[in-house]
């Protein structure tokens, strides 16, 4: 949704049409997401070794309207989804992550 249906100008209706029907209704109970600056990812992406890829290599517009996309589409749907500052550290964020996941799935102590 965020890059076809916001970035690549699609549109929602079409994307959740297309989505509707490619998977007859069904969603993911939890969805993730990291929040993090463009500017940041993209410093990051960087570092990786190898080629980056073609979504990498547009610029930051681009970058800054995925972002406001997940965010929005996060927004919509907020039973579904969890944010999590993708800034903070590995540790931070996989307690995080686990957090969310234990108590989606009701499993005690996860937090």
């Amino acid at each position: 949704m965020a890059y076809q249906g916001y970035a690549m100008g699609l549109g929602r209706d079409a994307v959740e049409t297309l989505t509707r029907i490619a998977t007859e209704g069904s969603t993911p109970d939890l969805t993730v997401l990291l929040d993090l600056s463009p500017e940041d990812g993209l410093r990051r992406a960087n570092k990786r070794p190898g080629r980056t890829d073609r979504y990498e290599r547009r610029g930051m517009e681009f970058h800054q309207t995925l972002r406001d996309a997940f965010l929005d589409i996060a927004g919509r749907e907020p039973e579904r989804f969890v944010i999590i500052d993708g800034s903070a550290s590995v540790d931070d964020i996989a307690d995080t992550i686990f957090g969310a996941v234990s108590d989606r799935l009701g499993v005690p102590g996860g937090d």
